[in-house]
């Protein structure tokens, strides 16, 4: 965290929602899911309980932290499920196809806006600035994943 206590982008990744990185003591698959699951119980009947409050900021914090402890259990449960001598599980060799690809259509779309003829450049610019934005931002998110699975760069 930076001396004056704020967080910029140079200590966050721009498209990590949660702004910072996951740092969670080592666990065993199983004990992954275990508290995965056990975190997803206390987060529904938190959300009861917002509920009841009526306070919609805390029923949006609450709904996005359950969905990403839905996702971090069902990642645990895909390590669990992996297939005998297999890198990845099915689910998780899909979504990092699925990231590499959005990163390659976001770079043919650059390349492809780049080299066009257009009438107003101020347009041009303010297109290719929003592209290289979105393609930083999948370049990111694969990484992190890609590191979340234990990938190195030499098998990507």
């Amino acid at each position: 965290m930076p001396e004056n206590g704020t967080w910029t982008e140079e200590y966050i990744l721009a498209s990590d929602v949660w702004c910072v990185e996951k740092s969670i003591t080592p666990l065993s698959d199983e004990e992954q899911r275990d508290k995965w699951e056990q975190a997803v119980a206390v987060l529904k009947d938190l959300g009861k309980l917002a509920e009841t409050l009526w306070n919609d900021p805390l029923i949006l914090a609450l709904t996005d932290a359950l969905v990403r402890a839905q996702e971090e259990r069902a990642r645990a449960e895909d390590r669990l499920a992996r297939p005998e001598g297999a890198e990845l599980h099915p689910r998780e060799e899909e979504r990092l196809r699925g990231m590499l690809r959005r990163s390659d259509a976001l770079s043919f779309a650059h390349t492809a806006a780049s080299y066009e003829k257009w009438a107003n450049t101020d347009i041009k610019a303010s297109v290719l600035e929003i592209l290289e934005e979105l393609l930083r931002e999948a370049n990111e998110q694969f990484a992190r994943y890609k590191q979340e699975l234990g990938i190195s760069d030499r098998t990507s």
